[in-house]
Parts: C-alpha cells; structure tokens; sequence
C-alpha cells in the first residue's frame, strides 16, 4: 500500500499526510494562474468587457453596449443582443474571412442574412469585406441601443397645468 496519494487539482503524488500541494490545491489561497474572467459585467451578457470606468486598470469590465447606460437599461441591452446573436455570428465569420476568399463568400452571407429574415443586411454588389463588416458592425449598434429615456423636466420652467391643482388653490381661497 502506498503512502501517497494523486493531488486532486494536478495529479502530482503527495503524502496522504500533507493538507496541500505545490500547485496550490488546499493552500486555501486563490491561484494565481486561474484565467480572468472577461466577459460584460451586465448581468446575462455574451460579449467580452473590454472597457471599464476605473482609472487603476480593475474593473467591472462592459462591452462596448452596456458601458455609460444606466443599470436599469442593461437588461433591455442584453437581451437586444442575444436577439442578434445570429448577427454576432456571422459578424465573427465575416471577420475572419481572407480576403481572397471573400468574393465566394458574399452570395453565403446573402443567402444566411435572408435566411434571417434581414436580407437589407446581406453583402451588397461587389461590397468589400472592410465596408460589410462595418455596415454590419453599424446595424447592430443602432439596434442594440439602450430604450429612449424621456428628457427629465426642465425646473428651471414651471409645469404645464392641468387644470387641476389651479382648481384645487381657487378653491381653498
């Protein structure tokens, strides 16, 4: 019978004594080489963070549609996003399309952004690639937009009156 036994993160052989390992399983520390988590810090969002308001370079990260909106838009946002996940995909296949290959793969994107029911989406003529990909990129900012928010009242100028609290005050004259 051996005296060692497999770690339970790596595999390494440790005793049967000893409560932790090298690689830092039961050091009851956080490892430093766990990947970071990168995604939006909107709640349900399947995009990357890639901008933060904090100046020391910690976050929360959001992506580019849910950074400067209010936090009860975001949720509209995302799911305005996931809506368009169709969009996303084939934004990204687009994306890393060569050059050379994309004259074969206009009449694809056309057929995929029909097939969706947005065929106003679809490569137009001989569009470059740079050119779609940017007009893609356009539509789907333009509709993931945060809900319009109405303008706040200016209180600089009185309210409007409805009638009723001018009847209310002749009243109790």
């Amino acid at each position: 019978m051996s005296s060692n036994r497999p770690c339970p993160e790596c595999g390494a052989e440790i005793a049967y004594s000893v409560k932790s390992c090298a690689c830092g399983w039961g050091a009851g520390k956080k490892r430093h080489d766990a990947p970071p988590d990168y995604g939006c810090a909107a709640y349900g969002c399947p995009l990357d963070g890639s901008i933060s308001p904090s100046t020391t370079g910690g976050g929360p990260w959001f992506c580019a549609f849910h950074y400067g909106i209010r936090a009860e838009q975001r949720d509209a946002v995302t799911v305005k996003i996931r809506e368009r996940a169709w969009l996303m995909r084939l934004m990204d296949r687009v994306y890393r399309c060569y050059a050379n290959d994309w004259p074969a793969s206009r009449p694809l994107a056309r057929d995929y952004c029909e097939k969706h029911g947005r065929a106003d989406l679809g490569p137009i003529g001989d569009e470059s690639k740079a050119s779609y990909f940017a007009r893609l990129r356009s539509a789907l900012a333009t509709e993931c937009q945060p809900p319009k928010q109405l303008p706040m009242a200016d209180l600089d100028q009185p309210a409007e009156s409805s009638g009723m609290l001018d009847d209310f005050l002749s009243e109790t004259a």
